[in-house]
């Protein structure tokens, strides 16, 4: 009895891992019991990051902003976007001579 309590030991009520694929699973009520407990887990989990951030934050208050953590930026196309080298910028002094110097 022992040997069998061991040998299921990090299995779910199912009898599978818990991190095996839900495609394994074939009765279509048992799969959709579980992804629903994945996603509430992975929901319950974020939320728990965001409430340790802001609480974080908030008992930065009194802290100067640096030590502080900084807010997170969302990714965007235009955050992400990587330069361009071959775009002349109005700051660099040496093209701006060459135009002024070509007479076209």
């Amino acid at each position: 009895d022992t040997s069998m309590k061991s040998s299921r030991a990090g299995l779910d009520s199912r009898g599978a891992r818990a991190g095996d694929s839900l495609n394994d699973v074939r009765n279509k009520a048992v799969r959709s019991m579980l992804a629903q407990r994945r996603r509430a887990a992975i929901k319950k989990a974020k939320r728990e990051v965001r409430l340790k951030r802001k609480q974080a934050n908030a008992a930065g208050d009194g802290e100067k902003e640096e030590q502080a953590q900084p807010r997170q930026e969302p990714k965007t196309l235009e955050n992400m976007r990587k330069v361009d080298e071959t775009v002349v910028l109005a700051s660099e002094s040496d093209i701006a001579k060459e135009e002024a110097q070509d007479e076209f």
